[in-house]
Formats: C-alpha cells, structure tokens, sequence
C-alpha cells in the first residue's frame, strides 16, 4: 500500500511542478498523502504553502454571513 501512496505522492510532484490550474489541489492532495504514510513534516510545509499562496477568506463568498 505504501508504495501506491509513494507513487501518487510522485504524480502529485510532477503535476505541482508543471504550475498549471490545479496545482493547489495537488499540493493539498500530496499533503493529504504525506500524512497517510507518516510524513507529518511534509504534509505540514505543503498545507503552509498553500495557505500562503491561497488564503483562507472566510466570509467573502456570504457562507459566514447571518440571515438578517
């Protein structure tokens, strides 16, 4: 198991290397995988990076507003 876990953690490199549109959905999915094998220092600096190129704007799309 852990070696399909390595082999998508690899895709996911290549793709997030490649800079296209979903590149931030690679990188949360290679994080995802890194903690599923353990590696919780990977997982953490990729969930950091995504945080700083894509913050979190709660409230801007209206879901964190009140009916009133």
């Amino acid at each position: 198991m852990r070696h399909e876990y390595l082999a998508a953690i690899d895709a996911c490199s290549r793709k997030i290397s490649e800079r296209g549109e979903f590149t931030l959905d690679f990188m949360k999915l290679k994080g995802s995988l890194s903690l599923k094998i353990g590696d919780f220092d990977t997982a953490r600096q990729l969930y950091m990076d995504v945080l700083r190129l894509k913050p979190l704007a709660l409230g801007q799309d209206g879901a964190g507003q009140g009916a009133g």
